[in-house]
């Protein structure tokens, strides 16, 4: 199987099990693990259209863009220095592709005075994998270990032209 088609076809597994299954846990975990698949792809970051500098990211390449642009993409991020903590407006998926980065996560919490809660903090190495869900707990912040570090970052909605939240 070439990488095109190990592309389509993880594209094609999490469009089927989102829509049959709905964005949940188990889901959002399943999609996850076939993501981190791809990580095994040595030349993955010369595979798709380069797209430059993004929001956070120092260099990218999108390997999946939906027709839909209300749908999924997927892109080879590199990340030079600390992000802001941010959102992307999407639930998604991050999978570690070369070298090591710090990944802190947190979600909101509905209450009288709302509340954000750091829910995961972590380091992902190459294959390692994290989630996150839809709005509004899509907030995450990155920090290369070393270096940089390359991220695999696939989106259930198009978030390229999103305007993202910036948190303290």
């Amino acid at each position: 199987m070439d990488k095109n088609d190990q592309i389509n076809k993880f594209v094609e597994f999490s469009k089927e099990i989102i829509k049959t299954e709905g964005i949940n846990e188990e889901t959002l975990s399943k999609i996850s693990k076939e993501l981190s698949k791809l990580s095994n792809i040595e030349d993955l970051f010369r595979f798709g259209n380069h797209r430059g500098r993004g929001a956070n990211a120092a260099e990218s390449y999108v390997l999946y863009e939906d027709a839909d642009p209300h749908g999924p993409v997927l892109q080879l991020a590199k990340f030079d220095g600390p992000t802001a903590i941010h959102n992307h407006g999407s639930w998604g998926a991050l999978c570690g592709y070369i070298r090591e980065q710090y990944y802190t996560q947190w979600i909101v919490e509905e209450t009288d005075d709302t509340k954000v809660t750091q829910t995961l903090d972590t380091i992902i190495k190459p294959g390692d994998y994290v989630y996150w869900p839809d709005v509004p707990n899509d907030i995450h912040k990155q920090i290369p270990v070393e270096d940089d570090a390359w991220v695999i970052i696939y989106m259930g909605r198009n978030a390229f032209d999103t305007e993202r939240i910036v948190y303290d």
